[in-house]
């Protein structure tokens, strides 16, 4: 965000997982002076045009009605969190963002930030290296010639095999302009005490509907439980609260 506003960007466009979206908001509010927010939720969403900020997870990119609606605009930087998402090549969320017509070349600036740019094996980096710094693997940006490099290619009982790892310290180096590693007995000693962080949730249907139930509860109610008299319904309604919060609680 702070790069964002050091670069003066009139729209900006974040693409990331969906349990992190309401964050992503919160903290341009936090961090900056961006306030025509707006978070794409469904694929029946319409994006106003005076969006200052558009926040999308992979998983909506992919549907054309959306996809069509951001390349509508021009975007100054685009933003792709968690980008290991975009591991594979024939996955439709990395052809909707970093293939040809994918929505991040409606962008100025295309960074890409994750704490796992790596998950497996150096196969995964390919696509994102290919697509926004395709001059680190030069002259190996055609896959074939990637894969023979860095992936130990060779051809397998059951086809070409790309499974594998190989010149792995020639990859360490070429990636060395951008990315950190970090070994947990180098920094341990630096880390702060544990901290305490609120994860906002989306508000589901479900979410929406136990709290409802709750708004209903009468004022005798309420006092009744306040005062350890009662606790039945608003026990009932507590517990299909945090069922309904799981599904999001268990991706995060």
């Amino acid at each position: 965000i702070s790069a964002a506003k050091a670069v003066n960007a009139k729209r900006i466009l974040v693409l990331c997982p969906a349990t992190i979206k309401i964050n992503w908001m919160r903290e341009f509010v936090a961090w900056s002076d961006y306030r025509n927010i707006f978070i794409v939720s469904t694929s029946k969403d319409i994006i106003p045009e005076n969006t200052q900020v558009v926040i999308c997870n992979y998983d909506l990119v992919i549907k054309k009605s959306i996809k069509e609606q951001i390349l509508r605009f021009k975007y100054d930087v685009g933003i792709m969190d968690e980008c290991h998402y975009l591991q594979s090549t024939e996955s439709q969320r990395t052809k909707s963002v970093l293939a040809r017509g994918g929505v991040i070349w409606a962008c100025d600036y295309k960074w890409g930030a994750t704490g796992t740019p790596m998950p497996n094996r150096p196969k995964n980096l390919y696509p994102i290296l290919r697509s926004l710094a395709p001059y680190v693997i030069a002259p190996y940006t055609d896959y074939m010639d990637y894969a023979y490099r860095f992936c130990a290619g060779h051809m397998g009982a059951f086809g070409f095999d790309d499974t594998g790892c190989s010149h792995a310290e020639e990859l360490g180096e070429r990636l060395k302009p951008f990315m950190l590693r970090r070994l947990k007995e180098e920094v341990l000693a630096q880390l702060p005490e544990k901290t305490i962080q609120y994860i906002y949730l989306e508000r589901t249907k479900e979410i929406q509907r136990v709290m409802d139930l709750e708004a209903q509860l009468s004022e005798e109610e309420i006092n009744s439980i306040l005062e350890f008299r009662a606790l039945g319904s608003f026990a009932k309604i507590r517990n299909e609260l945090a069922q309904a919060k799981l599904p999001q609680c268990i991706k995060i």
